[in-house]
């Protein structure tokens, strides 16, 4: 067995936190700046984990080689950051999951597509610093989007991490490409913002609740 502590790493949007009221209220946001009706919330809110690019695309129809998405997406990131987070909550059952992990003596922390100077700020207002023992965004250095491992492979440098005794999460096929990539089971979240079939993905595990996620990385986890 390792002497090293096991290490579980999480998504953020539409995992940890449902974080779409706040996001869907930016792009509308972004959308009165121009004149141009609100988009309903249930049509935008499935796209939440997708980040800037996915929510102006299910907004506006654009990709990000159309002229106006980085106006668009400064305006969108500056109204999001404008909110407080105030919309935002944690899905039920998140913070016994991550108290019963962590004092089970794991290193816990976040790998996101969101900016760190998005990121950390949700995570302090929802309480969830006290648990993580990091939080990485996309803009971290030498960092790129998932479904990238990079995020993933930082976070385990930092917290010298054993790949044998790591475990991600998250409620995106992205997040399970991270994953793979970065040689790592995953566990796909089917609370989330999900657009395809959850036995689809991939995932070395499905998790119908955040309890399964303690559940199932204590049980693997007490071999590592």
């Amino acid at each position: 067995m390792s002497d090293k502590a096991p290490t579980f790493l999480f998504d953020l949007d539409g995992t940890l936190v449902d974080s779409a009221p706040d996001l869907v209220a930016a792009i509308n946001e972004t959308r009165r700046d121009e004149g141009l009706s609100p988009v309903p919330y249930e049509a935008i809110r499935i796209y939440a984990s997708k980040g800037a690019p996915g929510l102006l695309r299910a907004a506006y129809g654009i990709e990000r080689d159309d002229p106006t998405f980085a106006d668009r997406r400064e305006r969108f990131l500056r109204h999001y950051g404008d909110s407080g987070f105030t919309g935002s909550k944690l899905y039920t059952g998140i913070e016994e999951m991550l108290r019963t992990l962590k004092e089970s003596g794991w290193r816990l922390g976040v790998v996101t597509n969101k900016v760190e100077p998005l990121a950390h700020p949700l995570c302090e207002r929802l309480g969830l610093m006290k648990y993580l023992d990091l939080v990485i965004g996309s803009d971290h250095e030498g960092c790129a989007m998932k479904p990238s491992p990079s995020m993933l492979l930082k976070a385990m440098e930092i917290l010298q991490s054993d790949p044998h005794g790591t475990f991600y999460a998250g409620d995106d096929p992205r997040d399970v490409e991270a994953a793979k990539a970065a040689s790592i089971p995953c566990a796909a979240c089917a609370w989330g913002y999900i657009h395809t079939a959850v036995e689809s993905w991939g995932a070395n595990f499905i998790a119908e609740t955040p309890e399964d996620l303690s559940t199932w990385a204590i049980i693997h986890g007490a071999s590592f």
